[in-house]
């Protein structure tokens, strides 16, 4: 006899206001691919979120590329530093940009980490072109990044700030940087060196990351956590619900999530939100 039930999971979420709870200095716009494909016109940026400033002599950029801050760099509350591959060539690309550092070795890659001069990691994060950094449209052929095959139409990954003239720019600076759903390209495929970001804000979607269920191929007599980490700015009153239902059923059914550590969501308050689906008879999908 086949055994094992399939299950798929959407996940809708409400929020309420609570206090946001991260600050410091990031790595907050990011020009890795020019649309000029010239390694020298690339870049980075830091932002300091915090309330104070920041001495940030000695500090380094490593993995990815290796730069070592100068003395008497000081980064202001609320302040921006622009960190370019080459200085005459920044220079010449934003001139109107005064605040930057240059000369580092390398190249940007995918991968990007910020130390202190302790060798403390302030900030280490990774960045792509696919996935949850880019959206899949129907490309054409001629249209960079598209497939030329199936008569010239394909579903492809676009990222504008994959050599299309835009930079990769965080959101809000008071949520982590490592969530892919807090970045996206700057809105008018250009770039915002030494200043806010185009598409900066202060209240976004929640990031809906680490979806899982387990078991994995459950039995028919097994019920189905499902769990999810949700960030926000708002880090109490967050309502979490499960929507799900049996296939071909006219209506979904509604499962509060909870943080609790009574739902398979691990230790209470750890931000991973867990709902227990109910066991299902064999061949159900859901």
């Amino acid at each position: 006899m086949k055994t094992g039930v399939k299950l798929f999971s959407g996940i809708l979420f409400l929020l309420a206001w609570a206090i946001p709870a991260f600050s410091g200095v990031v790595i907050n716009e990011i020009m890795y691919h020019p649309a000029s494909t010239n390694v020298l016109e690339e870049w980075l940026e830091l932002y300091n979120t915090g309330p104070t400033n920041v001495n940030i002599s000695g500090w380094q950029i490593t993995k990815g590329v290796a730069f070592t801050f100068p003395t008497n760099t000081m980064l202001a509350a609320g302040g921006y530093l622009v960190v370019a591959a080459d200085g005459p060539t920044f220079a010449s690309k934003h001139p109107g940009v005064a605040n930057f550092v240059a000369g580092w070795s390398g190249t940007l890659g995918h991968s990007l980490k910020l130390s202190d001069k302790t060798g403390q990691v302030i900030n280490n994060i990774e960045f792509y072109d696919e996935g949850d950094w880019a959206v899949r449209v129907l490309g054409a052929a001629g249209v960079p990044g598209a497939l030329d095959r199936y008569a010239g139409l394909g579903w492809v990954w676009f990222a504008p700030h994959d050599g299309a003239g835009a930079s990769l720019e965080l959101i809000n600076p008071n949520l982590p940087n490592t969530y892919a759903q807090n970045w996206g390209p700057n809105k008018d495929t250009d770039s915002t060196p030494g200043r806010a970001n185009s598409i900066a804000a202060s209240n976004v979607a929640p990031f809906i990351t680490q979806v899982a269920h387990s078991p994995v191929v459950p039995q028919p007599t097994d019920p189905v956590t499902v769990t999810t980490r949700v960030v926000d700015e708002h880090t109490t009153g967050l309502t979490v619900t499960l929507q799900w239902r049996v296939d071909g059923a006219a209506s979904f059914n509604a499962l509060t999530m909870a943080d609790d550590g009574a739902h398979g969501d691990g230790l209470a308050g750890g931000g991973i939100y867990g709902a227990i689906v109910p066991a299902q008879p064999n061949n159900t999908i859901v």
